[in-house]
């Protein structure tokens, strides 16, 4: 067995059916760990704000990126499954997802939310389900304030703002002041 240095996926060597397999999911892995501009981004990035919003209603394309990546968050962090419906649609009318952006139109990682109503004393609200950023991206106070959409006044008003998450970080993508 060989564990390929860049996508970390196990194959045998000198086999054909698991090198053709290794190629395919290479490809696919290294769209999400080494993302590459994307002419479609423009067309559904929320204007000023490097994020693009998904939800059970967007294109299959976005649910497609959404789940390569809550695929990623799965094997980082070792998930028994993928938190986010399939690469196809996620059904949840209750779910919001967002993909973050570069200003050169790259998807650098993504969140989910889902709406949870807790039959218990507790109010419902939404709760982050997972957050992942691509590792090319990570330690990059810049990029990734962008892709969440604080923009990069964050960096001076953070000590402001005492975020409550999940929620809070939510009301924050989604625009709202309640922060």
């Amino acid at each position: 067995m060989r564990l390929c240095p860049e996508c970390a996926f196990e194959y045998t060597q000198g086999d054909p059916d698991s090198s053709a397999a290794h190629r395919r999911e290479h490809r696919v892995r290294m769209s999400v760990l080494a993302p590459r501009a994307n002419r479609r981004i423009q067309a559904v990035c929320e204007p000023d704000t490097g994020r693009v919003r998904v939800t059970a209603r967007s294109p299959v394309w976005l649910h497609r990126e959404m789940y390569e990546r809550a695929r990623a968050f799965k094997r980082e962090f070792r998930y028994d499954f993928v938190k986010w419906g399939s690469g196809r649609r996620d059904d949840d009318p209750m779910v919001q997802g967002f993909l973050f952006v570069t200003p050169d139109d790259r998807f650098t990682g993504a969140c989910a939310f889902r709406w949870r109503d807790f039959s218990t004393d507790a109010p419902a609200r939404w709760g982050l389900q997972w957050i992942w950023i691509s590792p090319a991206f990570r330690r990059q106070e810049l990029s990734i304030v962008t892709g969440l959409g604080f923009g990069p006044s964050l960096a001076i008003s953070w000590s402001r703002h005492r975020l409550r998450p999940p929620w809070t970080l939510f009301s924050v993508l989604m625009g709202m002041r309640d922060y």
